[in-house]
């Protein structure tokens, strides 16, 4: 499929369909290779490589039909055909332990087959078609596959363009405008009038000992105590 070996039968399912993948093509190359200790040449679809052409150049192959021909030469010549129509054929069973044949995780020896090798991976790999260690495609779901790649696997490639370069301080955020602040009058409330035969209250006179301390500050209420003294 359009990613290298090093993932499961030709990759998920989900990169196979990205057209961006597809053109890439596919690689022999392992990805996971724990025994490294070079470093390896990246593939990283929209950096490293642009176009059918410059992959190609990189060692990827196609696989869907890139050598012509009449419509069923699609479907025979397509790697992808070949590994949905294999997992079509030896589906595996729903909710239900994986076949001890099929190993899973970084242990696992992933190879992707080129055209002219599908059939002695067929035979070697039976139950390893795509999806890889799913129960399989739907009908619905292997029929508009099969009939895309028969009528030739159109894919609308876009040019790729450089997006801007992000901004050092990050994104600009708008900002809504402030409401404008509202100043409301003070509103004045009359006093009350003492209701009809009540006795208005009187304070208290001052005297010597209970000075009148309303509107005197700190240094006059100390000033009145020394005076007291």
């Amino acid at each position: 499929m359009p990613v290298p070996a090093g993932r499961p039968a030709i990759g998920a399912l989900e990169r196979a369909c990205a057209g961006a993948g597809l053109l890439r093509g596919a690689t022999p190359q392992p990805v996971y290779n724990g025994s490294r200790v070079l470093n390896a040449e990246p593939t990283r679809l929209f950096v490293d490589a642009h176009g059918q052409a410059q992959w190609r150049k990189k060692g990827f192959y196609s696989v869907l039909n890139d050598q012509g021909g009449s419509l069923d030469d699609n479907l025979v010549n397509s790697l992808l055909y070949n590994m949905i129509e294999l997992g079509r054929m030896q589906p595996l069973a729903s909710n239900a332990p994986l076949p001890e044949d099929i190993k899973l995780g970084l242990q696992r020896d992933n190879e992707c087959p080129a055209p002219g090798e599908f059939d002695k991976y067929a035979r070697k790999k039976p139950r390893q078609g795509m999806p890889l260690a799913l129960s399989g495609l739907s009908k619905t779901e292997f029929e508009t596959l099969r009939q895309w790649i028969f009528e030739g696997a159109v894919i609308d490639e876009q040019p790729w363009e450089a997006g801007p370069a992000p901004s050092a301080t990050g994104p600009t955020v708008a900002l809504a405008p402030r409401a404008p602040r509202v100043t409301r009058p003070a509103s004045r409330v009359p006093p009350k009038e003492p209701a009809p035969g009540a006795t208005p209250r009187s304070r208290p006179e001052p005297t010597r000992d209970r000075p009148v301390r309303k509107g005197l500050g700190r240094a006059a209420l100390a000033w009145h105590s020394l005076l007291k003294t």
